[in-house]
């Protein structure tokens, strides 16, 4: 049997025991987060980190079996709750954005300048930006961190962000692809997997994307079936019509596909990541069988049946 190993590091503490670990990455968060839960006793003695760790830490997390780990997370210390058990929580380099920047009004600016200008009064990361035809007649950011700018930009336009180390990243959805991997529905996805094979027609949807003109009066775009369900997208920057129109069809797409929806479980050793292409293949259906974009990935480390466990959340169908 395997035994689930470990090396987990905070500046120069290295963890030897815990109770829990889950680490989540996703398109539609900021940022990528671990929760580390401590037992609170170890061999007989209080489990005291306390005085040992401090926010702004730099830690990582391996995992792996039998000595053979993989790093699945990295990140800073964020916060210490000394409840019980106690918990550490992590999160990837968005938290050196958790810093306030100048109060500033922008005239026709495109998303990726923004960006670029925000960040930029943080220093210390690099850049790789592939969001084009997204304009703002006016911005304005006053009172706020560089983190929550970006989060109100990937809210209002509805773009991938993320970090990847200090290269801040900004794409439209399921642009960014980051490799392939393989599932089986008899082989290497677990029993608790929770997917459901749904045809496209029986998804009768459209997508409204509502903005503001410059005067303050609504604009909106739809797109999609009309007569069915209508998902409504509020943009209160943006006034450029193509820009609306672009948004809505980019987020029709994750509704408008023949396929399954819902997430793959399977083990620790797996390599799913984000942004990955998840091949399914189906032994008993082979007609079902396709490829999806993984949106979000959540790595479990617990007792009982959980074991080590990775979840993929699967988002649009690729093919």
């Amino acid at each position: 049997m395997l035994e689930i190993t470990h090396d987990i590091r905070i500046a120069n503490v290295r963890l030897r025991s815990f109770s829990a670990i889950e680490i989540n990455k996703s398109i539609e968060q900021l940022s990528g987060t671990c929760v580390i839960e401590l037992p609170a006793m170890l061999q007989n003695l209080p489990y005291n980190i306390e005085g040992k760790v401090k926010r702004g830490d730099i830690a990582t997390v391996s995992l792996g079996y039998d000595g053979k780990n993989r790093q699945e997370f990295t990140g800073y210390l964020r916060a210490i709750s000394p409840n019980t058990p106690m918990r550490l929580e992590f999160e990837d380099s968005m938290f050196l954005l958790r810093k306030q920047v100048k109060n500033k009004s922008y005239t026709n600016v495109d998303i990726s300048t923004l960006i670029k200008d925000i960040v930029n009064q943080i220093g210390g990361f690099t850049f790789n930006i592939s969001v084009q035809g997204i304009r703002f007649e006016k911005y304005v950011i006053r009172d706020q961190t560089a983190y929550q700018v970006l989060e109100k930009l990937k809210q209002d336009t509805n773009i991938n962000i993320f970090c990847v180390g200090t290269e801040l990243n900004a794409h439209l959805l399921y642009t960014q692809k980051t490799g392939e991997v393989n599932f089986y529905t008899h082989n290497n996805m677990r029993k608790d997997t929770n997917l459901q094979y749904v045809r496209a027609d029986q998804v009768n949807i459209s997508i409204t994307a509502i903005g503001k003109t410059k005067n303050r009066n609504k604009i909106e775009k739809t797109v999609g079936t009309l007569g069915g369900d209508n998902k409504v997208m509020r943009f209160p920057d943006i006034s450029d019509p193509a820009t609306l129109q672009k948004l809505a069809e980019e987020s029709l797409k994750r509704y408008s596909y023949d396929g399954y929806r819902g997430e793959i479980k399977t083990w620790g050793h797996s390599t799913v990541a984000v942004g990955n292409t998840a091949k399914i293949v189906n032994e008993l259906y082979p007609q079902q069988n396709g490829s999806y974009y993984v949106i979000a990935v959540k790595v479990e480390v617990k007792g009982g049946q959980v074991g080590f466990c990775k979840t993929a959340s699967l988002g649009l169908k690729v093919s």
